[in-house]
């Protein structure tokens, strides 16, 4: 009976083990800290591969690089300096607000938007992927810290891992969605 106990317990270890070992390896970027998907539409995304926006600095533009999947990634003002440039720019017409999205996405080429937004006063921080003729396609919500000491006490902060965990839920998004993505 003690024999019989042991490797059940035994087995029990491993099995636990095993599956802790798969979940880490299948995603991305290393993080601890846990986010939620609140949407998650179909879509085949390889027909929105060619390009997505996405927010302003070099840490979203490493992320995106080690996702590896869209063809092309640039941040909101790299993208409206792209159309001032190009053939597009009265076809266009005004860049700021909805309606430019929309004429950039319609008259210029098909991409997808990548926005962050902070809800302070529900202490979330949200990201979506979406096409902007239409709304949303993907949420996941992550939790805003408080800084509890220091010179910034009382202040909202995005704790480190937040937005790598964000993106792991990305990632599975574009596997589910995508016929083409191989990471």
């Amino acid at each position: 009976m003690k024999i019989n106990l042991k490797i059940i317990y035994v087995l029990i270890v491993v099995t636990t083990l095993s599956y802790a070992q798969n979940s880490e390896t299948d995603k991305l970027f290393k993080t601890t800290i846990v986010t939620n998907v609140t949407k998650s539409d179909t879509i085949n995304l390889d027909d929105y591969k060619s390009l997505i926006i996405i927010p302003s600095g070099v840490q979203f533009s490493e992320y995106f690089e080690k996702i590896n999947y869209f063809d092309k990634f640039q941040t909101f003002d790299e993208f409206e300096k792209e159309i001032r440039k190009s053939e597009f720019k009265k076809e266009v017409g005004d860049f700021w607000g909805k309606d430019g999205f929309i004429n950039a996405y319609t008259k210029y080429k098909k991409f997808l938007c990548l926005i962050i937004n902070q809800d302070r006063k529900n202490k979330i921080i949200k990201m979506s992927l979406y096409k902007p003729d239409t709304k949303e396609m993907f949420t996941v919500v992550g939790e805003l810290k408080i800084q509890n000491i220091g010179i910034s006490a009382g202040t909202d902060y995005v704790e480190n891992g937040t937005y790598e965990s964000m993106l792991n839920e990305l990632v599975h998004y574009i596997k589910a969605n995508s016929k083409t993505y191989m990471k």
